[in-house]
């Protein structure tokens, strides 16, 4: 036996399931794009990600002793600090789609000695080289406005002993909000030939009244 809905109730449910589908779009298509990364050469296409830095922060603190707590900054052979990144978008993050990129590490006059350092453990390196980690979440699934992420540690060698301020991190992903990141994101999917232009004209499209 069939059940009619009243037309409004269809037409909310309708716009709802379309909602739905859009997100849902959004996610695949991230995983997709985060699994051509990692299998397929990620370290040319991480930079396709967004950049969130100063929305999702970087927050640094040295596991190891802090060569500058006495006021005379020493050096040291190994260095390992802990990261965390604080959501303050207002908007959810794919937390599949996050990494923290190791920018470059600047010496006390303010020269960049990236080469000289070596960063252990990294997810894998962008196409200038930089190293990157995957963003951990605690549940595995979006990093939610004002939360923090699991704890990422950062080990560096120096080998030659240089003073060396904290690393310039950058934090890239996808925000679960916004059209404007969503048409971002589609285009950058059309451009690489993972989406056609209708796909991405059809999850744009506003519900079906």
């Amino acid at each position: 036996m069939s059940v009619l809905l009243p037309a409004s109730d269809n037409m909310k449910r309708t716009k709802s399931l379309r909602v739905h589908a859009q997100w849902s779009l959004i996610s695949c298509v991230s995983l997709v794009v985060f699994g051509v990364l990692v299998h397929d050469g990620w370290a040319q296409r991480v930079e396709d990600l967004p950049d969130l830095t100063g929305g999702a922060v970087p927050m640094i603190v040295y596991e190891t002793r802090d060569p500058f707590s006495s006021g005379e900054p020493t050096s040291i052979e190994r260095v390992r600090f802990t990261v965390r990144v604080k959501n303050q978008t207002g908007d959810p993050l794919l937390g599949q789609s996050l990494v923290l990129i190791v920018e470059k590490i600047l010496d006390l006059s303010g020269d960049d000695v990236s080469s000289r350092i070596m960063v252990a453990g990294a997810d894998g390196y962008t196409a200038k080289g930089q190293p990157y980690f995957r963003v951990p979440i605690a549940d595995g699934q979006d990093l939610a406005p004002f939360a923090e992420s699991e704890p990422i540690t950062l080990e560096f060698n120096n080998p030659d002993y240089l003073r060396f301020y904290p690393p310039v991190l950058r934090v890239r992903g996808i925000r679960r909000s916004p059209e404007k990141s969503m048409k971002q994101l589609l285009q950058t999917l059309v451009e690489k030939g993972i989406l056609t232009p209708k796909e991405a004209e059809e999850a744009l499209a506003p519900p079906v009244p």
